[in-house]
């Protein structure tokens, strides 16, 4: 188990729990993976708070604070590693953000009617950025 968990490492930088998903599926027994895990983790191979910082660091010009939140936390990562990471790592803006996908959509307020607010809106929500920061921006008097 400490062998294949290696050999995951080496590939790619992984958390804690996507290690235990991937030798569970591979049926080592939980003592094992216990033994392995503590051996990763004993030499810092696996660190949450780093991998967090580090996926942060990546891909908040491109994500939402709220879909990186989603995100490290499927991957296994806990909300108080998260949280602390972004205190230390997140700088985007997310209204310039807002900004760019409303460009790249051809958004266009003055000739915009009702479906296409909302459909705009309830696009950019999905992408995770909150509701008064995308009405904030859709109503900005300037272009994009």
């Amino acid at each position: 188990a400490t062998k294949r968990v290696m050999h995951l490492l080496e590939q790619q930088e992984r958390t804690e729990k996507q290690l235990r998903d991937k030798l569970a599926q591979n049926g080592y027994p939980e003592q094992c993976i216990a033994q392995a895990m503590d051996y990763v983790k004993s030499y810092h191979y696996v660190d949450d708070y780093r991998y967090a910082t580090v996926y942060i660091r990546y891909h908040q010009e491109k994500e939402s604070r709220q879909k990186l939140v989603q995100k490290l936390m499927t991957r296994g990562i806990s909300r108080e590693l998260i949280e602390q990471a972004l205190e230390e790592e997140f700088v985007a803006d997310e209204r310039l953000q807002i900004k760019e996908l409303l460009r790249k959509r051809h958004f266009d307020l003055e000739s915009a009617d009702d479906a296409t607010l909302r459909k705009t809106a309830q696009f950019l929500m999905r992408k995770g950025f909150k509701p008064r920061d995308i009405f904030q921006v859709m109503h900005m008097e300037e272009e994009f």
